[in-house]
């Protein structure tokens, strides 16, 4: 089990998602995305997008990665209006905890999606 008090909104996101769908994320994997938190650093692309991305892809073993990203990213703009961090500034509290739980219901949204080859 990962001590996940010391991981940023990409690292949640992947964690969460992974623990959701029963897949397991090495403290490697949560290593490789800690560069990814608080819009790559920058308030750049969300990172919880790019978590909840990166764990789906990695239930999907990497299949229709392209298809899951971008089904990702549109559930994410549709409710967001956004997938930049600085412009979600509204959610900052409780660490994003909102848009993590989101990012990370949409991705198991859009695995099933992959499994089903239905896509938008």
């Amino acid at each position: 089990m990962c001590d996940t008090n010391n991981l940023n909104c990409c690292q949640l996101s992947a964690y969460e998602f992974c623990a959701k769908a029963g897949v397991n994320i090495s403290e490697r994997d949560l290593m490789l995305l800690s560069g990814f938190g608080d819009g790559l650093g920058v308030g750049g692309t969300c990172g919880a997008v790019l978590g909840a991305a990166a764990g789906a892809c990695l239930a999907a073993k990497g299949v229709n990665a392209d298809k899951i990203r971008l089904k990702i990213i549109m559930d994410f703009m549709e409710r967001f209006s956004t997938v930049n961090c600085s412009k979600l500034e509204a959610y900052y509290e409780n660490g994003c905890r909102e848009v993590i739980l989101a990012a990370v219901d949409m991705a198991i949204k859009a695995l099933k999606k992959g499994e089903n080859q239905k896509y938008v």
